[in-house]
């Protein structure tokens, strides 16, 4: 799934944090790929950080999400890995 940022910016619209709740909700107990794009690294892997912590307080595991990051595109997304 496919997640907006704010242009420059790691802060998670709350429609997104819903998106991220039915998830976070619907996994199973499959582990969770966080990533984040930006036009550099530390934004990149502010963004996946952001979407972590907000499926952490979802109910997600820590252990169960992984992250990544790419200083290209913008946005996030999540995946759930089997």
């Amino acid at each position: 799934m496919a997640l907006g940022f704010r242009p420059g910016s790691a802060v998670l619209p709350p429609d997104e944090v819903a998106a991220l709740q039915d998830i976070a909700a619907a996994r199973g107990n499959a582990d969770v790929l966080a990533g984040g794009f930006g036009d550099n690294l530390p934004l990149a892997l502010a963004r996946a950080r952001r979407l972590a912590d907000a499926l952490t307080d979802s109910g997600v595991p820590p252990a169960d999400i992984r992250i990544t990051a790419m200083a290209a595109g913008s946005g996030g997304f999540v995946q759930l890995v089997y």
